[in-house]
């Protein structure tokens, strides 16, 4: 399993430290967000020096204030390769045709690897969640799903529902924790934290998120 820490961005040193840390401690990779005004322009420039710094790993950004499109387009500029949608048109029942057909294209041509919401929280409800993250693979996308809410845990009987249907090229976005990571690394490739190995929104617990990778790794803290 990867592990993807997400680094909330508060200011340049901020989240520059915090990614470094997760860094540090094994992780993958990263992911940066930003939930202010103008964030996305910070969102990138970090993405970009840090893509540079960290050539063998996974540095992506997640655009808030951008629809899918224009974020897939800024990432491209930005030559950012690693991009997480909340909402890519995925949805087994109402599905963006128009939309997953330009994401499937710019994965295509341009070798993008675009993290996919379905079941996705505060997204419209999801009946069908093995059908929506069959319809992401099928647009080259990879289905990250979630909890109804910001920090909360993923039915797990949903989860693996939906790695059957992709072979297990799945991730999940919220409620990960040390204490639940072993119910779902059975069926999962990604895992997306932030809330459940930090100790305030901006900063990451150092020591949580070790024992955390270590475990999603497969190493037992104590043994190692």
């Amino acid at each position: 399993m990867k592990v993807f820490p997400v680094v909330h961005i508060l200011n340049h040193t901020q989240a520059t430290e915090q990614a470094n840390v997760a860094l540090s401690l094994g992780a993958d990779g990263v992911f940066f967000i930003h939930h202010g005004m103008g964030g996305d322009e910070r969102t990138i420039r970090l993405a970009q020096e840090f893509k540079y710094r960290f050539k063998d790993k996974v540095i992506g950004v997640n655009l808030l204030s951008m629809n899918a499109k224009p974020a897939i387009v800024a990432c491209l500029k930005a030559d950012i390769q690693h991009v997480w949608l909340d909402n890519a048109g995925i949805h087994s029942e109402t599905p963006d045709r128009p939309l997953q057909k330009f994401i499937s294209e710019m994965v295509a041509e341009h070798g993008m690897s675009v993290y996919a919401g379905a079941a996705f929280k505060y997204q419209k409800e999801e009946p069908d969640p093995a059908a929506a993250a069959s319809q992401s693979m099928n647009a080259f996308m990879i289905p990250v799903t979630s909890g109804q809410a910001t920090g909360s845990a993923a039915d797990v009987s949903k989860v693996a529902a939906m790695a059957e249907a992709t072979l297990g090229n799945l991730g999940v976005a919220s409620g990960l924790t040390v204490d639940n990571i072993d119910q779902y690394s059975p069926y999962i490739k990604y895992a997306f934290v932030s809330t459940g190995v930090s100790r305030n929104d901006y900063e990451f617990e150092p020591d949580v998120l070790s024992e955390f990778i270590q475990k999603a790794h497969g190493k037992s803290s104590l043994s190692s």
